[in-house]
């Protein structure tokens, strides 16, 4: 006779509650990074790639695009750092605390 395979027990196990905290705060990190390829992609479109060709404002928007551009790598950039915060503020019960120890210990490791 087969067996029916009982999955109420596990939701109930530590490690279900452990991959369930973790993947929370995964997907809490990785909703920022489509954002922030968008806004690269938006830095080159306002600058060197679209508007920045114009050649009498070229120089303008040159600049805008690239601190839009700047703003989109920051995220990238400093993975490691947002990995932290969003780590620290999901599996702690005061979330700005953990969040912020989070940080600040990135920091003192760095």
């Amino acid at each position: 006779m087969k067996k029916i395979l009982d999955f109420r027990k596990a939701k109930e196990s530590n490690l279900h509650e452990f991959f369930s905290k973790f993947a929370k705060s995964i997907l809490t990190f990785v909703a920022l990074l489509p954002a922030a390829g968008l806004t690269i992609i938006l830095g080159k479109i306002i600058g060197p790639l679209g508007l920045g060709q114009i050649k009498a404002s070229a120089k303008v928007f040159n600049q805008i695009g690239g601190v839009i551009e700047t703003v989109g790598w920051a995220a990238f950039s400093h993975m490691g750092l947002l990995f932290a915060v969003a780590i620290g503020g999901t599996w702690s019960k005061n979330r700005y605390g953990g969040s912020f120890a989070a940080a600040f210990a990135y920091f003192i490791l760095l």
